[in-house]
């Protein structure tokens, strides 16, 4: 497309939200500078170029994240006065220090949602009993127990390519879940349900996330050093930063009641 409109073939007609192109000759804004700042905050920083501007290319970051910042540590109590969702999302991984779980309280009810991130618990190799062992002791030093989560979140099924690493999934950890709670084969207390995954999740969860951020409702425990490690260096890449990232989303977004948006991109049609 850009290159018909370099050619001439197509014209290019653009419209920036800015101030200036929102007031009318001799009238008020349409919106005001702040709306416009609140529209920014809708979208990851690397796309405002283009989703605001309308410019071909996105901005190179350093990182993802960048609501990300002092701002969001704490080591405060959850506020009681909350009616608060429970979520533990967990990443499947192949190589030791892969398989991440994440344990999340988030309350849905505001105009925007508060996400507090209280633990997580990254694996070295282990059975799917070792991390249903360790998950529970998680929840344990939150004060809580697996009665206390509304929603676990797994990513779709893994099978280890490393020497050691062997298959994960959504119903082999139910299984280590039922040995450590000493319940009978099949009778998992709660279900593992899968990972929302199409082509175009992640980033709308890392928006919602980055939003929550600069808008100062994202709170997460300083003892979550492998996550605080990712959003503060995390540049959209496949890597190893990535996997503590997919838990949290997995935890939180799951949780909000509009957290899928309407249609994919790829189903829009351009006339």
């Amino acid at each position: 497309l850009k290159a018909l409109v370099e050619e001439g073939t197509v014209k290019d007609i653009q419209a920036p939200l800015t101030l200036e192109n929102v007031t009318p000759a001799g009238g008020r804004p349409l919106l005001s500078q702040e709306e416009i700042d609140e529209i920014s905050k809708s979208y990851l920083p690397i796309y405002r170029p283009q989703r605001l501007l309308g410019e071909w290319e996105g901005t190179t970051m350093d990182r993802l994240f960048t609501g990300y910042g002092e701002h969001c540590l704490t080591d405060a109590g959850l506020p009681e006065d909350r009616d608060w969702k429970i979520g533990i999302g967990i990443d499947h991984g192949s190589r030791p220090g892969k398989q991440v779980a994440i344990l999340t309280a988030v309350d849905p009810t505001g105009a925007h949602p508060e996400i507090w991130v209280l633990d997580e618990y990254v694996a070295s190799l282990g059975t799917p009993d070792d991390h249903a062992h360790a998950i529970i002791r998680m929840l344990d030093r939150n004060g809580m127990t697996w009665h206390n989560v509304d929603r676990w979140t797994g990513d779709i099924p893994h099978r280890g390519t490393s020497k050691g690493a062997g298959r994960m999934s959504n119903r082999l950890l139910s299984r280590g879940f039922e040995h450590a709670l000493s319940m009978e084969y099949g009778r998992c207390p709660f279900k593992i349900k899968p990972a929302w995954k199409p082509r175009w999740s992640v980033y709308w969860g890392c928006q919602v996330l980055n939003e929550a951020m600069e808008r100062k409702l994202f709170f997460i425990r300083p003892r979550c050093q492998r996550l605080l490690q990712s959003l503060a260096n995390w540049t959209f890449k496949d890597d190893d930063l990535k996997d503590p990232v997919d838990a949290l989303r997995y935890s939180a977004v799951s949780l909000l009641p509009r957290s899928r948006p309407n249609s994919s991109p790829s189903q829009l049609r351009i006339y």
